[in-house]
């Protein structure tokens, strides 16, 4: 039950976190670089990680034990990106969904961008209703549908950078009350939510869900964060996050079922907290090894090796203050 009410905001979180890191200071007059900046840091890392599992669940398939499923119908999902295709490793449509859920916000955020609040909000909403209407019917390439009903919580994150949420700006108690009455509406949607199954329910109460516990986690973290060995962790982790994501389900959770079954006799009693935890810790040592290959950290990661001299260079250009666009309006 409890993995239930975290799914209402777990996909949500993360286009909400997206729009709250999407830099629009450094990309507003340069799509080209935000163009390159993406195919390399979302676009090759999951062409990468699709062929390299393609290849292992094939060697698996071959043995007889990766279900009967067609091979060329699984090769050809790499390019549709569409997580129903990608059996041999399903979390990697995120990476592809991301692509266009960004690539959808700075073109929409380029047109209203001098507009009010009211007239962004107003886009953005459409924007997720129009692609909650769409996947009714057909479950679009690379997950576009699924990126325009993101767009909301996109602009939600995006808007709260703007805001300065936990520098100058924080969230009331009343404000915390109603985040909490929204949540528990959520919880009235009869339907489990999985974007990338498009399972939404009531796409109003999926909306509403999505946003408020996505903002009552955000203010939990905050509450918590001055405990030191909490700050480390989430800090550790969100180095790899996208390790994580890569190698939970496709390696991680394969190497426990195996562990289960060849050394422990399925004697072990795995549910999905045990899942969780075993994947997020897997991936993490898988992403501090890859770290040590640079060539197979570009592929994984869209991350070169960068000389010493360079990356002091760059912390110090990064030192900038996050300024709006000339003529976009604060909320």
């Amino acid at each position: 039950m409890l993995n239930d009410v975290l799914r209402t905001f777990r996909m949500p979180l993360f286009f909400l976190l997206s729009g709250y890191l999407f830099n629009v200071a450094k990309y507003y007059t340069a799509f080209g670089d935000w163009l390159k900046s993406r195919v390399i840091g979302l676009l090759l890392p999951y062409f990468t990680a699709c062929f390299a599992f393609y290849a292992l669940w094939f060697i698996r398939e071959r043995a007889g034990e990766s279900g009967g499923l067609s091979p060329s119908y699984l090769f050809a999902g790499i390019f549709a990106g569409n997580g129903d295709r990608l059996a041999f490793n399903t979390p990697l449509w995120f990476l592809v969904c991301l692509f266009c859920a960004e690539l959808i916000f700075w073109c929409g955020w380029k047109l209203v961008y001098r507009r009010g609040a009211a007239v962004q909000t107003a886009l953005f909403f459409s924007l997720s209703i129009a692609g909650y209407a769409v996947s009714r019917f057909a479950h679009l390439p690379w997950s576009l549908d699924v990126a325009l009903v993101a767009q909301l919580f996109m602009f939600a994150g995006y808007r709260l950078h703007v805001a300065g949420l936990f520098r100058s700006y924080r969230f009331s108690l009343p404000l915390l009350a109603c985040f909490v009455v929204l949540f528990g509406l959520g919880q009235l949607n009869e339907t489990t939510v999985d974007m990338n199954h498009r399972a939404y329910g009531n796409v109003l109460l999926f909306l509403a869900g999505g946003l408020a516990g996505s903002f009552l986690l955000m203010q939990l973290v905050y509450w918590i964060k001055s405990w030191s060995w909490v700050r480390r962790i989430f800090s550790a982790l969100g180095k790899e996050s996208l390790m994580i994501l890569v190698f939970h389900m496709g390696f991680a959770f394969v190497v426990l079922n195996n562990l289960n079954k060849y050394v422990f006799a399925n004697q072990l009693h795995l549910n999905w907290v045990a899942y969780t935890l075993w994947g997020i810790g897997l991936s993490y040592v898988a992403g501090l090894a890859i770290n040590k290959i640079p060539v197979i950290r570009f592929l994984f990661k869209g991350k070169r090796f960068v000389p010493a001299v360079e990356r002091a260079w760059g912390k110090e250009k990064a030192k900038t203050e996050y300024s709006l666009p000339a003529g976009e309006k604060a909320m």
